[in-house]
């Protein structure tokens, strides 16, 4: 009993001991500290940025100027080496195609649905073409829209709704064009109900073509009354 404790504790002691190779840690793997997409665009910079700093050292005349260019290294033109790859970024970068976006996404219905709606939103005019309570510059805003039928090109000349109540105005000229063209048998809440989605719908993804002529028409005509009033009102007093 005596020895196999014996043998028992030597054991363990070996085991403990540094230089026993069986009980020592594999060597733990290294990462990288950048992602590889992330390195290989820092390889671009720094690349870019010796070239700069070649070409400058050419460039200068001076003995002196040109020491001066060596010992400050290509670390100095590190920030107008990425500049320069941001810019010609720029001018290689398109807009992704519907089939681009199609084929990435696998052609899943959810990228059917989001293309179907980014091509419905071109042809919408944009809410804020209509009603801009910030806008700075002009008032009036051309509207281009194009006939389907005939392909001609149709101009409409809108008033832009401006500055703190523009939104209000807008709403109220909705309303009154919605009243005016809701089913007559339809209920009052009902009117109000289908109404309050129409506007949501208009202000979050556009107006479609046909609303927007409906609508501009009906405004023409709103306001020609209104003028035609005041213009009596006055014309009586």
């Amino acid at each position: 009993m005596k020895r196999e404790i014996e043998e028992a504790r030597r054991g363990a002691q070996g085991r403990a001991t540094p230089s026993n190779g069986a009980n020592e840690l594999p060597e733990w793997p290294s990462v990288l500290k950048i992602a590889n997409d992330e390195f290989q665009q820092s390889v671009a910079v720094a690349q870019l940025a010796v070239k700069l700093w070649e070409n400058k050292i050419a460039r200068v005349q001076g003995p002196l100027e040109k020491d001066k260019v060596r010992d400050e290294g290509p670390q100095k033109f590190l920030e107008e080496a990425w500049k320069l790859i941001q810019s010609a970024r720029e001018h290689v970068l398109r807009e992704q195609t519907d089939a681009d976006y199609l084929a990435a996404h696998g052609g899943s219905h959810e990228a059917a649905e989001n293309v179907v709606g980014r091509i419905l939103s071109k042809l919408r005019i944009q809410f804020r073409k209509l009603c801009d309570p910030k806008r700075n510059k002009g008032g009036t805003e051309i509207i281009t829209l194009s006939d389907v039928e005939t392909g001609k090109t149709i101009e409409v000349e809108w008033r832009v709704y401006r500055g703190e109540g523009g939104e209000r105005a807008f709403n109220n000229l909705f309303w009154d064009y919605w009243c005016a063209n809701s089913i007559p048998a339809w209920h009052w809440w009902a009117v109000r109900i289908y109404g309050e989605k129409l506007l949501a719908l208009w202000k979050g993804y556009g107006v479609p073509p046909n609303d927007f002529l409906a609508l501009a028409k009906f405004r023409r005509e709103r306001d020609n009354r209104a003028a035609n009033l005041q213009k009596k009102a006055e014309t009586e007093a």
